[in-house]
């Protein structure tokens, strides 16, 4: 790293320390107030006011990455660090409006070899972010049939990515058919897209495993498009969908799953 990009980094580090230090402080403040002896003493209305207060500054310490991006983005739009900080933040949260803040630094920024590379990584975030239109699942079920999603006509679709010889995405699945499904079979419709290579193993643990659903399958593994298209890493990960296709909620651990069916079914 030259001296020249180092201090493209202090100016970063400057407004990090400032920015996140502000509000990790007026969190701490207002959080020793709630916690006080006497806070049980304070008038309901002050009280109140206390417990807002403890609320914003935690969401401002939990949003402190986006604010001090966007500090530095509108300070130095030509700061030639911007990518590389880019790839040292948590950007997964809140994909859209980090990429927002990084179409306005400058061009050269922007086209540069390592702004290409954070270019492409958005959009292959915005691409599975909620309410984007899912990407196609590619393999065929046992039958050799391809799946159309929106033809199961439910009202929200799980797509459960699977491996046989993983022990926890096979618990995953017996929960999914003994506990999700009796209680919402109306409403939900479910996609097994596995990434084994043996189609005699893959097979076998359907039939072991029972389970009666839609399975899909590429035998590519760890080369399957699938890996990339849906952002694959450790499996089981689940995604919802509305009935439509389009993401509810992407990348979660069954626990996240119940929790977001449940939310959502509630409301629809």
């Amino acid at each position: 790293m030259t001296l020249c990009y180092t201090k493209w980094l202090s100016s970063y580090y400057l407004l990090k320390d400032s920015i996140h230090g502000n509000a990790r402080d007026q969190y701490k403040l207002w959080l020793g107030k709630l916690n006080a002896p006497d806070a049980n003493l304070l008038p309901q209305k002050v009280y109140d006011q206390v417990l807002n207060n403890v609320n914003i500054w935690r969401d401002s310490v939990d949003n402190a990455g986006l604010t001090i991006f966007k500090a530095l983005v509108k300070k130095q739009p030509d700061n030639p660090a911007i990518p590389h900080i880019l790839n040292r933040l948590d950007i997964n949260q809140n994909p859209l409006a980090f990429y927002k803040t990084f179409e306005e630094a400058s061009s050269d920024v922007r086209n540069s070899t390592e702004g290409k590379r954070i270019d492409k990584r958005f959009k292959d975030l915005l691409s599975l972010s909620k309410g984007a239109k899912a990407p196609k699942i590619l393999g065929q079920t046992p039958e050799g049939k391809d799946i159309d999603i929106t033809k199961l006509n439910k009202k929200v679709i799980i797509i459960d990515f699977w491996r046989s010889s993983t022990t926890v995405t096979r618990t995953g699945q017996e929960a999914i058919l003994k506990e999700l499904l009796p209680k919402y079979k109306d409403d939900i419709g479910v996609v097994s897209v596995c990434l084994d290579t043996d189609r005699d193993k893959w097979i076998a643990a359907i039939k072991k495993q029972k389970l009666t659903w839609p399975q899909i399958n590429d035998l590519k593994g760890e080369d399957s498009p699938n890996v990339n298209n849906w952002n694959l890493s450790l499996l089981p990960i689940y995604y919802l969908l509305d009935g439509k296709g389009h993401i509810i909620e992407p990348d979660m651990d069954y626990k996240q799953l119940v929790f977001t069916l449940e939310e959502y079914l509630a409301k629809h």
